[in-house]
């Protein structure tokens, strides 16, 4: 009886001592502690807590032999069909690799299976310890507690844990996060909803009173502040009025407001989210923006490209009217050059009769002369017109070959000798080109030298030089004729080959000029794929250099 008696003291002593694991810093020191009381307790030598890591293996988590706490142990009596029982009693327990319990010791197993506990209480006695039923008893109310406080301290344990890691989310989020609780009249504030509301407060639950003032100042920063007092005071009214994508529009920001009731058994409030979009909401206003102005600017050219197709219509019509004129032209400048061309031969006949018939005295010659002349300077005008109408109708038949240039050359500067003799001015031929033939026609090219050469003797005066220099490069042919004339003012050379254009040289002999020279060689020279230009400063003559291809010589 006094066994029994001393054993529940000791229960009883266990049980007043056992704290909870709020004195503690860990699990593992709460353990430490609740053994240690055990160890004062029972008077054992040895106290072992061990942990069952797997199916095979087991860890020392505690000993009062500090050299053995994380060691591995192998208990093989674990696998006895005694260790069924609560608690047992064996001889001998193998820890580590070492027999280092003695002879007749006393062991005690007592078995841990709860929640997060897997393992087992081992307690050592170096001589012979008497099992009664006073040890029991003790042994069965100290494992008995001991399981509620573990498994009390577990759910203490888990829920701190919990609360960590909802603290570590509910802080990192990216959304500003508020939680009004009108169960205990607390508010829960994140630190993104301090940095947007401006609270400096360290402390992540305060007064609904206090959020509330901060979210009104917030408020009313808002652009659109009585859209959103609006719709709050609405939201207020029903308590289970739920809203999403409620849009707080500031000067240099935009958040999305989601706002609904949070109900259950235990508690009632509401949670609020802001969500900043500024930066999506700003780039879509200046898509929005972009697209207006892109509607507004294909708008504009939609307009335009309706005025340019007008205009290409109503220009098309001139052209085709210009075409229709052009046409009309030409057939009439054709009709009156032919009609003109016979009263002038009748002229010139009638003008050699006269000659012919008697001798001429006097004013008599002075007037049959210049009959004669006025009627062939209208035949060569005449001639001009018609030969620029065919060559712009393209009624000439280009008859291209192959010529020998320098002969060719030689050649018309000796027919042009003749005339440039009658005003003491020489024509030289300097011929430096590699290539002695060229692909052309030579009626063409006759003209074209005969009109140059002309002029530069009509406009040059008596006792002057002109040149042909021939020259070569880039597969082209390069003729100039240069004279030792008038030369040309800027503005000549802007009109130089346009029709009926006179220059501000004059002929020095009293020549005869149509002003459709130029005009026609230009033309022949682009039949020929040919190009013409010149080089003239007034008083110091006149340069006009053509160029022709080489290439389709054979």
């Amino acid at each position: 009886m006094e066994d029994l008696v001393y054993w529940k003291e000791q229960a009883l002593d266990f049980l007043i001592q056992i704290k909870t694991v709020y004195d503690f810093q860990n699990v593992d020191a709460f353990r430490r502690n609740l053994l240690l009381r055990m160890k004062e307790l029972t008077g054992c030598d040895d106290i072992f807590f061990i942990i069952k890591e797997d199916e095979v293996s087991e860890r020392i988590t505690y000993s009062n032999c500090a050299h053995l706490e994380g060691t591995f142990t192998e208990t093989s009596f674990l696998k006895d069909p005694s260790t069924l029982k609560q608690y047992a009693y064996h001889e001998k327990v193998k820890v580590g690799r070492s027999h280092f319990l003695k002879e007749n010791t006393t062991v005690i197993y007592i078995p841990l299976f709860e929640l997060h506990v897997k393992g087992s209480i081992i307690l050592v006695w170096n001589s012979p310890f008497q099992i009664s039923e006073g040890t029991d008893y003790f042994f069965n109310v100290c494992i008995t507690r001991l399981k509620e406080v573990l498994k009390l301290n577990y759910m203490i344990f888990s829920l701190e844990e919990l609360r960590i890691k909802f603290n570590a989310v509910f802080h990192s989020v990216s959304q500003a996060l508020i939680f009004i609780d009108e169960t205990d009249n607390t508010a829960w504030i994140n630190s993104k909803a301090k940095e947007i509301l401006g609270i400096y407060s360290e402390n992540e639950v305060l007064s609904p009173i206090v959020i509330s003032e901060y979210m009104r100042m917030f408020r009313e920063n808002a652009i659109n502040e009585n859209e959103i007092t609006a719709i709050a005071t609405e939201l207020f009214k029903d308590p289970e009025k739920e809203i999403n994508n409620w849009l707080w529009k500031f000067k240099n920001s935009v958040f999305k407001v989601s706002s609904k009731p949070i109900i259950t058994e235990r508690k009632k409030g509401r949670l609020w989210m802001f969500e900043d979009i500024s930066e999506i909401y700003f780039a879509n206003q200046r898509l929005a923006e972009n697209n207006e102005e892109f509607k507004a600017a294909n708008d504009h050219l939609s307009e335009q490209n309706a005025l340019i197709l007008f205009q290409n219509e109503e220009i098309q019509f001139k052209n085709n009217r210009l075409e229709e004129i052009n046409q009309e032209k030409n057939g009439l400048i054709n009709i009156v050059s032919h009609d003109l061309k016979s009263p002038f031969q009748q002229i010139q006949g009638m003008a050699q009769v006269i000659e012919m018939i008697a001798p001429l005295e006097g004013d008599q010659k002075v007037f049959i002369d210049n009959i004669k002349a006025v009627s062939k300077k209208g035949l060569n005008l005449v001639k001009d017109i018609l030969d620029i109408s065919a060559i712009e109708q393209q009624k000439t038949n280009k008859q291209e070959e192959v010529i020998d240039l320098q002969k060719f050359l030689a050649k018309e500067i000796k027919i042009c000798q003749t005339v440039a003799d009658k005003k003491n001015i020489k024509i030289h031929l300097i011929y430096e080109s590699q290539y002695s033939e060229l692909y052309t026609d030579p009626e063409f090219l006759r003209r074209i030298l005969d009109n140059l050469i002309s002029n530069a003797v009509k406009f040059s005066y008596t006792e002057k030089n002109i040149y042909l220099h021939v020259t070569s490069k880039n597969d082209k042919v390069i003729i100039s004729i240069k004279d030792e004339g008038q030369g040309m003012t800027e503005l000549d050379k802007q009109h130089l080959f346009e029709k009926f254009k006179k220059l501000s040289a004059r002929p020095t002999a009293g020549e005869s000029s149509t002003g459709l020279g130029l005009s026609i060689v230009k033309l022949l020279v682009e039949q020929l794929n040919g190009t013409i230009t010149c080089e003239s400063e007034w008083g110091h003559g006149t340069t006009f250099i053509l160029e022709f291809n080489t290439t389709e010589v054979e």
